[in-house]
């Protein structure tokens, strides 16, 4: 059974990216782990949609996705937005198939 987690975060800003961490809840329920894959939805507050790839990666103690570019500059994302989104993690053999 694939699960789903819906939660809203803040944009946070590591370096020259704008990243998300992952509640430990999700993290938890998901059972997910750096370099695990996942699709996320991302949508700032009353704005439109955008699904992805990403990789889980460590982000201080925690753990979280980074935000791609084309995604910042299509939804204008600036640090301290909140964003709502989803999490799905992917199974390896189909991650494969995918490019990020």
């Amino acid at each position: 059974m694939v699960q789903k987690i819906f939660t809203i975060a803040k944009i946070l800003s590591v370096g020259n990216s704008l990243v998300i961490t992952i509640n430990k809840d999700a993290v938890d329920v998901l059972n997910l782990k750096i370099g695990d894959y996942v699709q996320v939805s991302i949508q700032k507050l009353e704005t439109q949609k955008v699904k992805d790839l990403a990789k889980i990666i460590k982000i201080g103690n925690s753990i979280g996705i980074t935000i791609k570019k084309d995604i910042i500059e299509m939804l204008s994302l600036k640090e301290g937005d909140f964003i709502q989104y989803s999490i799905v993690k992917i199974e390896k053999k189909e991650s494969t198939n995918k490019s990020l």
